[in-house]
């Protein structure tokens, strides 16, 4: 898994957080999802497919209270449920962390689905493990970027499907420490 696919999502994210919601994400220890992982209990879900040189998923979980302070601070009225107008907006949010995440992707033809944005089930939460978590943390609450790889090596008659990423821990922390050295930079 290359960093330079992931990195894109995690400074979209920061940068909408920090700028339009004057909310500061700071990154928590990234690991492997494995059946210990417990994904955020209530909230949103934000699903970009991927395709091409790099083939998979990003879900970006949010939990319902910042969900709430989100879709608040884009109305600019307050939110106390996650109603249609609430659903609207983190679209909106979806769907400018997709236009950064495109300017950033190396060129090659990776290209970016239109997010989807939904509330998140139990079944997302039981999806299997081998997903890269990255877990951020913000005053409103927390919220977990989930990077999933598609297997590439399929017969043309099958579906693709979900994979474990080829990465161990000492990379994931690798790659963490990178992209916050590049922050500081």
């Amino acid at each position: 898994m290359d960093v330079r696919f992931i990195n894109p999502f995690i400074r979209s994210c920061q940068q909408h957080f920090d700028r339009q919601m004057q909310l500061t994400l700071s990154i928590d220890r990234a690991h492997l999802k494995d059946a210990a992982t417990t994904l955020i209990g209530h909230g949103v879900m934000m699903t970009m497919s991927l395709t091409g040189q790099f083939a998979g998923s990003v879900n970006v979980f949010l939990d319902q209270a910042v969900a709430i302070t989100l879709a608040d601070r884009m109305i600019g009225t307050p939110r106390y449920r996650l109603d249609e107008a609430a659903y609207n907006a983190l679209r909106g949010l979806a769907n400018l962390i997709v236009a950064d995440v495109k300017r950033e992707l190396p060129s090659g033809g990776t290209r970016i689905s239109i997010p989807k944005v939904r509330k998140l089930t139990r079944e997302d939460q039981k999806r299997g493990p081998g997903s890269l978590i990255v877990p951020l943390t913000c005053k409103a609450g927390q919220v977990q970027i989930e990077v999933r790889v598609e297997t590439s090596n399929v017969a043309a008659d099958q579906a693709p499907t979900m994979a474990p990423p080829v990465i161990d821990e000492a990379e994931v922390q690798e790659m963490v420490t990178r992209l916050l050295n590049q922050q500081a930079a």
